[in-house]
């Protein structure tokens, strides 16, 4: 599928676990992965792989790629809002996994 871009942390996790499989089961170097994942890139995050990666896809390895993705997507303060989040999360009756 197409990441656009989109500030979901599911959706941007199952994207990057899709990649990671077709590196993994295509046997590819991560740069020629890399390079691929940008036909699967649309939007803001394509607008990222343009303006910062393709002249340069054979410098990332998977991780950096991935992490400086997540960088330009999300909000700064993602994380601490996540974080904000959870603590007013309340368990009450629930059991851990329904919870989480």
């Amino acid at each position: 599928f197409v990441y656009n871009g989109e500030v979901q942390a599911t959706l941007f996790k199952k994207w990057v676990c899709e990649v990671r499989f077709w590196v993994e089961q295509g046997c590819l170097k991560e740069s020629k992965g890399i390079n691929l994942a940008g036909k699967y890139l649309g939007r803001r995050a394509y607008r990222f792989f343009e303006h910062d990666v393709i002249s340069k896809w054979k410098d990332f390895n998977l991780t950096e790629f991935f992490s400086e993705l997540f960088d330009y997507v999300f909000p700064v303060d993602f994380c601490m809002q996540q974080h904000d989040k959870f603590d007013t999360c309340k368990q009450d009756n629930h059991t851990a996994i329904d919870f989480l």
